[in-house]
């Protein structure tokens, strides 16, 4: 189910359940680049929610394809940044690396600093 009612998603030997989040309402403000709107909802999420929603989005780092998804990476890098998402640094580093020749890293850099 896309709508994220219930989603499994499989990342590793780990496997996480979404139930009461809504994946369709946080891909339409990824794709919106809602970044206001989505610190907004992730506020509202109870602890357990919350760790789900940012292991989403580092997910979502792992799959974007440059540069069709630069605007929507950047939404998720951003987002993750604002909610002190220390657990993003080595993919945001990783896509510094790999595209250090790009014009598409202005905005992992400027995420990174916020972050430790």
């Amino acid at each position: 189910m896309a709508d994220g009612v219930s989603l499994r998603l499989f990342q590793g030997q780990e496997e996480f359940i979404f139930i009461n989040m809504n994946l369709k309402i946080i891909d339409n403000y990824i794709s919106d680049n809602k970044i206001q709107e989505l610190i907004a909802y992730f506020e509202i999420l109870s602890v357990q929610e919350q760790q789900k929603f940012i292991r989403y989005f580092i997910d979502k780092l792992n799959h974007y394809q440059m540069p069709e998804d630069n605007l929507k990476r950047n939404t998720v890098v951003l987002v993750l940044a604002e909610l002190k998402c220390n657990e993003a640094v080595p993919v945001i580093i990783n896509f510094i690396q790999k595209e250090a020749e790009s014009s598409y890293i202005g905005t992992l850099v400027y995420a990174l600093q916020d972050l430790e």
